[in-house]
């Protein structure tokens, strides 16, 4: 049993002695390690909104109309430096009428005022000129008075999913603020 005394009396000073006894060793830096691998692709970001670099929009009023006899219609002759060359050659040319309660109605058009007369509403343009025309059915002038319009110039290709009849959707879809 001495024997075995002995021997536990020198593991517990060995022990001691390794645990008290070591001292944490400086030496010179070492080298730099080697670049870790990428990490994983980030989620992708949302979308942004459409930009409209290719088109835009201007707002008017038209309140003098001219009554064109041999033709018989009232008609508004505007200069629109958005209308260029290349509009004409390869761009659209959108117009729409603000009516009753703000709403944004396209040209052209042929409403329905009574049972026997209509009305004829349509534009021309040529580059930097629009003209707006209104022919009742009666060939009598209409005297249309003051009216709000918005032209819209869409050089370029114009996108195959959008109602261009309905001006919030076109606004929306090409980003057009008012």
């Amino acid at each position: 049993m001495k024997t075995t005394m002995k021997l536990i009396m020198a593991i517990c000073l060995a022990g001691g002695l390794a645990i008290t006894g070591c001292q944490k060793a400086s030496g010179p830096k070492g080298d730099k390690g080697d670049s870790g691998t990428n990490g994983a692709t980030g989620a992708t970001g949302a979308t942004g909104a459409q930009g409209n670099a290719n088109v835009q929009s201007s707002t008017f009023v038209a309140n003098t109309w001219t009554w064109d006899a041999t033709n018989k219609y009232d008609y508004a002759s505007f200069t629109a430096p958005i209308i260029t060359s290349s509009i004409v050659a390869n761009g659209a040319v959108l117009v729409y009428m603000q009516a009753t309660g703000g709403i944004w109605v396209p040209w052209p058009r042929t409403i329905v005022i009574n049972t026997t007369l209509t009305q004829s509403q349509r534009y021309f343009f040529n580059t930097n000129t629009l003209t707006l025309v209104i022919q009742d059915s009666d060939q009598i002038s209409a005297s249309p008075g003051s009216l709000t319009f918005r032209l819209v110039t869409i050089s370029g290709m114009m996108k195959a999913d959008v109602n261009y009849a309905n001006y919030d959707e076109v606004a929306a879809t090409y980003n057009i603020k008012d």
